[in-house]
């Protein structure tokens, strides 16, 4: 039924918001360790995955990451980048109202 659906998706979206300071937690580390290859994996996965849980700010945020990383730019300026997820994920993380 397609309250059986929006209650699943509903829990999908949680997990995935749940996750994300996890997520975060990995790219800081990744940025200090300067492996590029996961910052760049896990900026594609939020790319990926953002717009799907209603959250395109956080596809808009793994997109650009993502091309940055991909383009060589410095890791020292993704500092700066990591702060603004971190302000996303703060955002997402108020209590969802259920309607």
């Amino acid at each position: 039924s397609q309250a059986r659906f929006e209650e699943r998706m509903r829990a999908l979206r949680d997990g995935f918001i749940a996750g994300l300071p996890e997520r975060l937690a990995t790219m800081r580390a990744a940025l200090r360790a300067e492996d590029r290859a996961t910052l760049q994996h896990e900026a594609h996965r939020l790319a990926g995955t953002g717009v799907s849980y209603g959250l395109p700010e956080l596809t808009s945020w793994g997109r650009a990451v993502e091309k940055k990383v991909k383009g060589g730019a410095p890791l020292a300026t993704l500092d700066a980048e990591l702060e603004q997820l971190s302000a996303l994920i703060a955002q997402v993380e108020l209590p969802q109202a259920s309607g």
